[in-house]
């Protein structure tokens, strides 16, 4: 006996096409979006910025990218008395190991008109400062004035008859008196730099 196939209703055919194209739709809305990592809102140093500075709002700018899982690993927003822990280039993420409480001692200072520096210093060396009494009557060797300053900022002033350089540093309390007081005299102020790591 010959068994005779029905073929499917055409009623059929549109109500099955029509779930398939928006299951299809869906899942183009849905697939991406599961895929897609989670934005954060992350801090970027918008300059070179110092190992011990201590972070301020107009160092660094907010970014948002798509990070994930990872953006737990960086601060979204700026909170006041954090230092960095190590140096953070122009540029660069900010992560939340990179930030510490400290207590430390360490003060800001700004040295203005010095003679030019040595182009090895830059920003985040140690660097030891040292005063020469350059006055005609005056006989005695230069002498250290602070020792393990911070250099957080260095600004060369070019112009057409002279040129000098403002340093910014960050200086144990005890030394500022004696900084000062030499800045003031119109002392020579030297920058010296300390050997690090890398050097020995």
């Amino acid at each position: 006996m010959r068994v005779k196939l029905q073929k499917p209703s055409k009623r059929w055919v549109l109500p099955i096409s029509s779930g398939v194209a928006l299951l299809v739709a869906v899942l183009l809305v849905l697939v991406p979006a599961i895929s897609q990592p989670k934005i954060t809102y992350v801090l970027v140093a918008v300059k070179d910025l110092a190992e011990g500075q201590v972070l301020q709002a107009g160092d660094v700018r907010q970014l948002q990218l798509p990070l994930g899982d990872l953006g737990k690993l960086y601060p979204s927003k700026l909170k006041v008395g954090l230092n960095l822990a190590r140096s953070i280039a122009k540029g660069q993420l900010i992560a939340k190991r990179d930030l510490v409480r400290s207590n430390s001692d360490l003060v800001p200072i700004r040295l203005n008109n010095l003679k030019p520096i040595s182009k090895a210093i830059s920003i985040g060396d140690s660097v030891d400062i040292w005063a020469s009494d350059l006055s005609p009557s005056n006989t005695s060797s230069p002498e250290p004035i602070a020792f393990g300053a911070l250099v957080t900022g260095i600004e060369v002033n070019n112009s057409m008859s002279d040129s000098s350089t403002s340093v910014e540093l960050r200086v144990d309390r005890n030394f500022v008196e004696s900084i000062l007081a030499a800045h003031d005299s119109r002392f020579q102020i030297s920058l010296i730099l300390n050997p690090t790591l890398a050097d020995e």
